[in-house]
């Protein structure tokens, strides 16, 4: 529940079709919105992390929650088509079951998002499916879903309107801890005993406890060497030396995302991102 405290929306600057805009000329958030994120190639999410971000700072700024005053993760979750690609906890989806495995499978995946009632939807970009799903699948999707976007795991997308930048090295510290995750965790494990919004004993500190073992468990997951991974860290290494961080999406209408969910074979079979 990092993000409650440490990310603002005032870190990041939006232009929707070339024009300066607003967080809520892009989202529309209520107090029961969810965010669902697919993701299907390696650490593929920090190409969305703006806007994720963005999302949380909806989330803990939704009038008269208190959500940034009292114990909460943000309401959003991560879908891994086909993987696991990696752990995300750093941008707060948690508790883990947040972080959702799903068989390659696009039906699997619609079943999954109905589930959870998810509303903000972001997937990654790619050629729509058009073959049917389950009977009245989709069409429960497309009367809940209210903003749906297109992203690319390189942080950007052909034909975008949406440009989420920011400049805040707050806002890039989870980008870091999700590409460098031993470093995150020999890190945390030095610190936990001493935090003192944690102390010993407390649910808190449980589960932070059970947040860094479910880390070291899925360090397997993505290999240091993995193509996407090093392309992701070479995105993050140059946003730090230039000083700032763009990512690009596209607006997309419920029935496009909802086709858009697979397949995704290439990038699942391994092949080199773009």
């Amino acid at each position: 529940m990092h993000t409650a405290f440490k990310i603002k929306q005032e870190m990041f600057r939006i232009e929707l079709t070339g024009e300066p805009a607003s967080r809520d000329d892009i989202l529309d958030w209520d107090a029961r919105d969810r965010l669902g994120v697919v993701i299907n190639s390696p650490f593929g999410a920090t190409g969305a992390s703006l806007l994720i971000q963005l999302v949380a700072t909806a989330f803990f700024d939704f009038s008269g929650s208190e959500r940034r005053r009292r114990p909460v993760y943000p309401d959003m979750h991560l879908f891994h088509f086909g993987g696991p690609w990696g752990n995300h906890w750093a941008f707060d989806f948690w508790p883990d079951y947040k972080e959702v495995f799903v068989p390659a499978d696009r039906g699997a995946m619609l079943a999954a998002i109905n589930s959870r009632g998810i509303t903000h939807l972001l997937v990654p970009d790619c050629t729509p499916d058009i073959d049917p799903f389950r009977y009245t699948m989709k069409e429960e999707a497309i009367m809940r879903l209210k903003r749906s976007f297109a992203y690319g795991a390189d942080g950007k997308v052909k034909d975008a309107d949406v440009t989420v930048t920011t400049s805040d090295a707050m806002a890039l510290a989870d980008y870091r801890r999700t590409v460098f995750p031993k470093a995150f965790l020999t890190k945390a494990l030095a610190t936990i005993k001493s935090d003192p919004a944690r102390p010993a004993g407390t649910a808190a500190e449980e589960d932070a406890r059970i947040g860094l073992a479910r880390t070291q468990e899925r360090l397997v997951e993505v290999r240091e060497d993995d193509t996407f991974r090093l392309a992701a860290v070479q995105r993050l290494e140059r946003a730090e030396q230039l000083g700032g961080l763009t990512e690009t999406f596209r607006r997309i209408d419920q029935g496009s995302a909802i086709d858009m969910l697979g397949p995704y074979s290439l990038l699942a079979s391994g092949s080199l991102p773009a």
